[in-house]
């Protein structure tokens, strides 16, 4: 039994006569009037044929009144306790209204700051997001001319969203059956962790790992070969007209993406959507 309950009973608990007790004592004086109604009538029939004392009857007239009497203060006193038990009991349920009204509220407020929090959170995530997908779009753009980014880079934008949602799931995810409690957005992706969030691996430890892997395949590759011949020899008594300087880019990002979609990096299509690097 809950401690409320037990407040709500000990609440309506009244001091005093228990009606039970009264109304038993009422059933017991009904009883008595209606012996004395009977013996004041055998009584009544004795004096009138001569066989009886009047002052039998009167005897039972005087009982017979007392009881009556008696009767009514046990009904009045029930009425009068039932009044008081019920005036009791709306002031306890009025306590208990108002205190259970006070606890909602309190409650209330507390979802509502924890609401202000989760957006002042949310506001932060956005930002750190954002600087992963321009971080990400950034060192894409810059892997050295014909190489190529591994598998497993973690820089496209699918496995990038696939590795945040088993993160928001190992920090919030419901370990009971059917998850009710898993933040929204949040999932496994993985049958073996899906009760168990602790087990999947923090998404740092997976960045950082996945940009090792990015330095160390890139260190091991070689730099691409010169796509131009080499030029022939001059004699020395030619003339040489002096060497016209290239047209510079426009900027660095459309020189980088020129050489992307020159010479690289060459992506599996299945992971990778090469998108304009954002260069300051």
């Amino acid at each position: 039994m809950s401690k409320l309950t037990d407040s709500v009973k000990n609440a309506f608990k009244t001091k005093g006569p228990d009606p039970a007790d009264i109304r038993k004592r009422i059933s017991e004086q009904e009883a008595k009037i209606a012996s004395l109604v009977e013996q004041h009538a055998d009584a009544s029939v004795a004096w009138t044929s001569g066989t009886g004392p009047i002052a039998a009857m009167h005897s039972l007239d005087a009982d017979l009144a007392a009881a009556r009497a008696e009767l009514r203060g046990l009904q009045a006193a029930v009425v009068r306790i039932e009044e008081k038990e019920a005036a009791a009991q709306k002031a306890s349920r009025e306590r208990i209204y108002a205190a259970q009204l006070g606890a909602c509220k309190h409650h209330l407020n507390d979802r509502d700051k924890a609401g202000e929090k989760l957006t002042a959170a949310l506001e932060l995530v956005d930002v750190a997001y954002n600087e992963l997908l321009a971080s990400s779009d950034r060192a894409l753009a810059a892997c050295p001319i014909g190489q190529k980014i591994p598998l497993g880079a973690m820089l496209g934008l699918g496995e990038i969203k696939h590795a945040i949602e088993r993160e928001m799931f190992r920090l919030m995810g419901d370990p009971e059956i059917g998850g009710k409690r898993t933040f929204p957005g949040a999932q496994s992706h993985d049958m073996k962790a899906l009760n168990l969030p602790s087990t999947i691996e923090p998404l740092p430890v997976l960045l950082k790992r996945a940009s090792e892997m990015v330095i160390a395949t890139l260190k091991g590759g070689k730099p691409p070969a010169p796509t131009a011949s080499p030029a022939p020899a001059v004699a020395a008594t030619a003339t040489v007209d002096p060497p016209v300087a290239a047209a510079p880019a426009a900027n660095l990002s459309d020189e980088l993406e020129r050489q992307t979609l020159a010479t690289g990096p060459k992506m599996d299509a299945r992971f990778y959507t090469p998108q304009k690097a954002r260069l300051s």
